[in-house]
Order: C-alpha cells, then structure tokens, then sequence
C-alpha cells in the first residue's frame, strides 16, 4: 500500500488529504442535529472553563414582589405603588453614591407618579424597552422618543454597525426618558435552537434609530460616556472602550462558575432604609461606586432566560452581560481562517498515516483517529482559555472520518495498483510469450535456409564423385535459400523501423506504368510454372507521372501478388489499375482457396497465417501482409481484403497519389559498357570480415581489377594517402577506426578520390551519415558481381575521359 501512495507525488498526496479533510468537515456539518450537539458540548467547556468573575462594580436588588407583598399586606404589589416606592429609593441610591442604576422594571404605561421619579433622577439610569418583531396594533409609536434615544445619528451613505433589526421598539414611558438623564436599553436576548441563550446584541433597529442593550446601555451610563456608537466592520465601540461583535453585531459572554457570589440586597430593605432615619452603613458600601441592577430575581415569577449557567432572571443575565464587557470576558466569534488552520493540524495524523505500510493499516487508523481527537480537544481547551471561538468539535468528529477516507484511499490506490500491476505482469508475459514464439518461429525459418545451403555446400565440397551438372544444380538450391535468407532479414529489418518510426516514405514523379509491368515480369515465371494466368488491366487511364514512393508499391504489389500466385493452384491471378481524384486504387484478385472470415483479422499480424498448415503447405513467413498494410498506412492509404472460401480473395490498395509532370530523362553521352566486360583499375579494399574479404576480393578480381586489402580504417588511411588508387571500397563498421571516421580523416586530408561505402544498412540514417563522411556513394550488402561493376564501371570510365581530355588539351592549344 505504501508503494502503491509513494507513486503519488508529494503535493499531490497532501491534496490529496486536505481534500479529503475538507470533504469530511461538510459531511459533519450536514448530520442532523450535529450543529445543536456540537452548541452544547462547546457551551458546556467553556462554562467549565469560564473561572470566577469579579463582582465588585455591580449589586443586584430583589424586588422579590410576592413576598414583600405578603409580608405588608398579604397581596400582590401594585405597578403604581413599586414606582412609587422605586420613585422615593432612587435619590437613596444617588446619594449612597451608586455609578447608575439599572430597572429591569415594567414601565411602558404612562403613570403620573413618573414626574415625580423622573425628577429624581440625578445620574444616569437605564430602563427597559423590547423589540417586537411585527408592529403592535395599537396607535402609533413615538418617533420622537425613539430618536432622542438613539445612540447614532444615521447619515446618507455612512451605514449602519452590525445589530439586531425589528420591526419596532417598545419604548418606557416618555416622562422617564425625557428629561435627557435616562437611557433606554433592549432587554430581548435570543436562544439558540436548543432553547439555551449564549449571545447578546449589542445594538438594536428600528425605523433607523438604534438602541443598546441592557448590558451596554449601563457601560454606558456607569462610565458617563456619550451614548453614541463607532465602529469598524464588526468592531463595535462606544468611547475607549470596543469589543468583536459577530456579523449580526452579537458578542458571547463567558458565563462565569460563581454565579451564586453575585452581591444581592432585598429591596425591602432599601424601602426601609429610606424610611428610617439611622443610616445602615453596610447597605452604603455595598451600593458605593456600583452598578445597581434593580429587577425580580425569583425564577417562578420573572422573566427567566435558559443560558449555560442555567436559567436565570432576565436582571440577572444584564447584570452578567455588563461585567463580561466591563471586563472583556468574550469568546471571540467564529474565524474561517483561525477554523481552516484547526483542520489543518488535525489532518496531520491523516499525513501521517499515508507513510504507513500495507500490515499497519488498521492499527494506523486507530492511532490516526486518536491522535486526531485528543489533538481537537486540545487545541478546543487551549482555544477556549484564550477566548477564541474555535470549532474543535467539528474537528474532532471530522479528524477520524478524513482518516477513514484516507484510509478507504489508501485501499482503493493499492487495488487499484494491484490489478494494474497484475494487468502490466499479464502484458509481461504475453509480451514474452509473443517474443518467444517470435523467436521460434524466426529461428525455424532462419534454420531452414541456413540447413539447406550448409547442406549443399558441403555436398559439392567433399563429395568428388558429383557431375557438373549437379553441382551447379546444388548451386542453384543454395542460391535460392540465400535468397530466401535474405528476403526473410529484409522483411524483419523493414518491420522493425515500421515499429520504431524509423522508415520514411519518398514521394518523387514516376511513371506508374512500368512499376506494374515489372511486378508483373516478376512473377509472371512463377505463374507460369503453376500453370496459372496472370493478367494487368488498368480500368482508367493513368496519368503520365505520380506523386509515388514507388520502390515501397513495388514491396507491397510484390507481397500480394506473391501470396496470390503462391496460394492460387489453378486458374487466374489479375492486378486491376484506376486513379481517381488524387488516389491510386489497385486490386489484387485469385481464385486460390479463400481465407475463412474469422482469420481475415489475423492474416495482418506478423507470423500470423489464416491456419497452421499453411507455413507447411506454401511455406513463408507471415510478415508480407503486416508489412504491406503498415508501409500503406505509412502512405496514409488503406488496405482492405474481400473473401469467400473457394472462391478466392481480393486485396485492394488505396494510396493518395497526386498527378505530377514527368521529369525529363538525362542524356547519356559515356558509351554503354557491357556488364562483363574486362576493367583496368586498382582498388582499395578496407573491411574486417575476412571471408568478406576474401568474397569481394575474388569477384573484384574476376571483373580484372588489382586490389589490395586491409582490415581496418586506420590501414585504409595510411595506404589511401601513400598510394594511388582509383576506387576505395569502404566498410562502414571496423575496429581501431571505424569507416565513417575514416573517410572523414581522408577528406580532410585533401583526399579527391573515389570513395564507396559498404554496409548492411539499405537506407535511412547509416546510409546519410556515410554520404555525409565524404563517400561518394554507398554499396548494401550483399554485394554481387553485378553490383560491384555497375559501381565501379562509371568511375573508371570518368577516369578515363578525363585522362584522355587531359592529353588532347596541349595539342588544341598549339593549332
């Protein structure tokens, strides 16, 4: 498995689990009721973390109303009347020197007794206004107030700080609020799904005014600031003081452990220290240089609000949200970028687990799940110390299934890696087994050959009792072979470049005429040997020159007409010609014995026959149709076939061919030699090969030459130099120095004689580098006495038409 993740590249195997980790973070979030868990568990963490707060700048008074009432008058305490009483404690509370005072009171109807507490309102005091969603069906609000109230001043164009919009706002009374001193601040604090409070607005609309809230409204009136807000995004400030809002403009107070230390004075003793003339120190102290929050803190008869300290009264939730701003004890909200680095860390075991090998799998993903968990609540325990909002239980829940992912990858890769390793093995073997019967057959048809001419050979060499005629007949059996030898090697040497890329097609204007009627005077003595007619018909006229490669036609008409004539036992072979818009269209028709049609496929692979007995019936090799089809497609034509068993086949041929103009046929002026006749000249033969040698030298010498021979390039060059030669016949492939490097020392030597390569190359690279070396033509192997006078012959007869034009030259010039 892990050689299988190694052929990954590295970036590309931690996308791979970064990927994976992202993917699995959007499945978390996705299952249902996750979000809600995830809520709670995170709230339940950060209330256990959240330490002890400092109560000091704040006192809580228990209007407790119930009970005051019973102990007076055994009945509920009448609004009137607790405003009243509120009304004569209020200049109590501003002498004893409280910073502000906070009501969470009902005081939204208009009461008379309001003048009078309003009058007695000498520092800043907070009252309770909420937001309603739809607007009430009574008369209309008052704007008026709702504006002297608001805290910004909206501009056209500068906007509003993040808050939370209603549709209205209900107000407290205008006489309490009028007079400038009061403030105004929103109660409403929303729960999360789960029914459990764990955010406060800061701000509060409606009709483009905005209000703070309880908690702000008394930092706003215990620090007598300006009750006009800045901001800056999501940073909300009022003053010096500015606090991270999220983008609905809600802060998370920490809800602290030592909720029960929170100072608590029954309003009844307040009444009562109003109303006695002695002074009770010990309620002054507790009320100097305090935020006072009057409300009902009896959890059966207030307003209560569920938070992850428990339920509390809404008085007591303003008095915790004043001291978490007083003192900045807020989770800072949620951060894509500081969540994206959380599950970074936690995919490390995933990274980790990629370096695992394939026997540690299920013990890695254990380990890797583990580590990714303890890794989660770590960094969610360190995160929550420091106030940050960090989404551990996402990454703790996401960590594990990214390593299963990763995991299920793994697997996947290493399967996948397996069946292709099994597929490349299957390749491997198959490529093996073809090389081998590759190779069989290759060595059967090479022994063949190689059999009967060792035979023969031997027979006209030790045995003395043989005629002439016979050993010229044994003669013309090896011949035979060695053709057959040679054909074999030229077919394999010309579908090895085929495979390779390696042969190149030539397109020059011929005359396409004379490249048929040769094919056909090839074959035309086979034919008649079997007693079959072989026919040419050309259906359209053909132009007088094509754009062909017409030694590669000949190779393929060769091939088919060949395999036709081979295969044909009686009747006709027939070769039909046309040329229609820039294409050459040949047909090959027999009437031999058909191909069956589930191995007209396999007739175009090389060694392949359309049955086993047919290599030992008609012999041959099975690369002439392989050959044939790719050295077509190398023309960019086709090659198609058409049979019935017992009534033969047609092979047919298209080849683009556009029509040319036939080039003009160079005047001959040397007289024409007799391909026998007797040569004068001296030749330098350079070939390592001494039964070559000894070949070349024998029939060089039968066409009257002197030669002299070496066997290497630096021998061909020394003696080259020294003496006076009138050809050099050079192999290209020697020891000590090679050929090509050889011709190139004598030309740089100034050296103008003849120079003719030999080599077993019959075209392509080899052929061009030795041109390219300074030869002034090459020869293939084998050469034959043929070859080698229609070689030499016109350089001797150049040599000897420029003697003779040098001896005329001083007679001319005397006359």
């Amino acid at each position: 498995m892990s050689s299988a993740i190694a052929l990954l590249p590295v970036t590309r195997r931690i996308a791979m689990v970064l990927g994976l980790g992202v993917l699995s973070a959007a499945i978390v979030l996705h299952i249902p009721g996750f979000a809600a868990l995830s809520t709670a568990l995170e709230g339940r963490v950060l209330h256990w973390q959240g330490g002890h707060a400092d109560w000091a700048g704040i006192v809580l008074v228990d209007l407790n109303i119930e009970k005051s009432a019973a102990s007076r008058a055994g009945s509920v305490r009448e609004t009137a009347s607790l405003r009243a009483e509120l009304a004569a404690v209020n200049p109590y509370l501003n002498n004893a020197g409280a910073r502000a005072t906070v009501y969470d009171v009902a005081s939204f109807d208009s009461d008379p007794i309001d003048e009078t507490f309003a009058g007695s309102i000498e520092s800043n005091a907070v009252f309770p206004a909420i937001g309603l969603a739809v607007h009430p069906s009574a008369a209309n609000p008052d704007r008026s107030t709702l504006n002297a109230l608001s805290t910004t001043e909206p501009k056209q164009g500068a906007g509003v700080p993040p808050h939370r919009a209603w549709a209205e706002i209900a107000l407290p009374s205008a006489r309490l609020v009028r007079h400038g001193k009061a403030l105004a601040g929103v109660v409403n604090a929303e729960p999360d799904a789960d029914g459990v409070t764990r955010r406060l607005p800061l701000l509060h609309t409606a009709h483009g005014a905005v209000l703070p809230s309880m908690p702000l409204a008394a930092v706003i009136a215990g620090d007598r600031l300006r009750p006009h807000i800045n901001f800056s995004g999501t940073r909300i400030g009022i003053g010096t003081r500015s606090w991270n809002a999220n983008e609905h403009g809600e802060i998370e107070p920490r809800f602290p452990r030592n909720m029960d230390r929170i100072p608590v004075i029954a309003f009844d003793r307040l009444v009562g220290a109003v109303a006695k003339s002695t002074v009770d120190s010990a309620l002054q102290d507790a009320i100097r240089n305090r935020v006072v929050f009057i409300g009902n803190l009896n959890r059966d008869t207030s307003i209560t609000v569920n938070t992850p300290a428990g339920r509390m009264p809404t008085v007591m939730l303003a008095a915790v949200g004043y001291t978490q701003l007083l003192g900045a004890h807020l989770i800072q909200p949620a951060n894509l970028l500081i969540d994206a680095a959380l599950l970074v860390v936690v995919l490390i075991p995933g990274l980790w687990l990629l370096t695992q090998r394939r026997g540690t799998a299920p013990q890695a993903i254990i380990a890797a799940a583990t580590a990714t968990i303890g890794l989660a609540i770590g960094l969610g325990f360190i995160a929550s110390v420091a106030d940050i909002r960090l989404s551990w239980t996402m990454a703790m829940a996401a960590g594990p299934l990214s390593a299963t992912l990763v995991w299920g990858c793994m697997l996947l890769v290493a399967a996948t890696s397996r069946r292709n390793e099994d597929r490349e093995r299957a390749a491997t073997e198959e490529s093996t087994r073809l090389k081998t019967q590759f190779l069989n057959h290759l060595t059967h048809e090479l022994r063949t050959p190689l059999t009967a001419i060792m035979g023969f050979n031997k027979i006209n060499q030790f045995t003395d009792e043989l005629g002439k005629d016979q050993r010229v007949s044994n003669s013309g059996i090896i011949a035979r072979n060695c053709d057959h030898l040679l054909a074999l090697i030229n077919n394999n040497l010309d579908l090895a470049k085929l495979e390779a890329g390696q042969l190149a097609i030539t397109r020059l204007p011929e005359d396409p005429e004379p490249v048929f009627r040769d094919v056909m005077a090839t074959m035309r003595a086979m034919a008649a040997e079997k007693k079959i007619e072989l026919r040419y018909t050309s259906r359209t006229p053909l132009p007088e020159a094509l754009l062909i490669d017409s030694f590669r036609l000949r190779q393929v008409l060769l091939n088919l007409l060949g395999n036709a004539v081979k295969f044909t036992s009686r009747g006709s072979v027939e070769i039909v010609v046309s040329w229609h818009i820039a294409a050459l269209e040949i047909e090959v028709r027999d009437t031999g014995p058909g191909i069956p049609r589930e191995a007209l496929e396999r007739i175009w692979q090389p060694f392949k026959q359309a049955d086993l007995t047919i290599g030992r019936r008609f012999g041959g090799t099975g690369l002439g149709l392989a050959i044939s089809r790719k050295l077509v497609e190398l023309m960019n034509g086709e090659i198609t076939v058409e049979s019935q068993v017992g009534l033969g086949a047609t092979f047919r041929v298209r080849v683009p061919s556009e029509a040319a103009h036939r080039p003009a046929s160079p005047e001959t002026t040397a007289p024409v030699v007799p391909a026998r006749a007797r040569l004068f000249g001296r030749v330098l033969l350079a070939d390592d090969n001494e039964d070559l040698r000894d070949l070349v030298i024998h029939l060089l010498r039968n066409l009257g030459l002197e030669v002299h021979a070496v066997e290497n390039g630096l021998l061909a060059v020394e003696n080259a130099v020294g003496n006076q030669f009138d050809v050099v016949l050079m192999d290209m492939e020697m020891p000590v120095m090679n050929g090509y490097e050889a011709v190139h020392v004598l030309r740089a030597r100034g050296y103008t004689g003849t120079i003719l390569g030999l080599t077993a190359h019959q075209e392509g690279i080899e052929v061009a580098r030795a041109i390219l070396a300074g030869c002034d033509a090459v020869l293939t192997k084998p050469v034959s006495l043929d070859s080698l006078n229609q070689a030499i012959t016109p350089v001797l007869e150049r040599q000897i038409a420029v003697r003779v034009g040098a001896r005329r030259t001083p007679v001319a010039q005397r006359h």
